[in-house]
């Protein structure tokens, strides 16, 4: 397993637990609510937070700047966390949903 999984492991069983009821709710937005609010009382689920935060950051700055292999190398580390936490929450993988993680809202066209 990756540093990052052995790392979500280490999490005590009430973090895991919110951990899971997160990412049992990814196909809606109450994951963001729920992330929000566990992470400003729970500091794994924080800190976890602050990490997935930081690389949705740098992916986008890396977009802005044109810079595919950096997008490319972040875009592959965010799937890696997706693949740790399904593992340690026990949610099956869909490799097909991957292609999907964490990506940018579309903008809507001009009116």
């Amino acid at each position: 397993m990756s540093a990052v999984g052995n790392w979500l492991k280490g999490f005590p069983e009430p973090s895991l637990y919110r951990l899971a009821r997160i990412n049992l709710a990814a196909t809606s937005s109450a994951h963001i609510i729920l992330t929000l609010s566990y992470g400003m009382h729970d500091r794994h689920i924080g800190a976890l937070n602050k990490m997935i935060v930081g690389l949705l950051l740098a992916r986008h700055k890396a977009r802005r700047r044109n810079d595919s292999m950096a997008e490319a190398r972040i875009e592959s580390k965010l799937q890696d966390l997706h693949v740790a936490i399904n593992a340690v929450t026990g949610t099956e993988i869909n490799h097909a949903d991957l292609n999907l993680a964490c990506q940018a809202v579309k903008r809507m066209p001009a009116m």
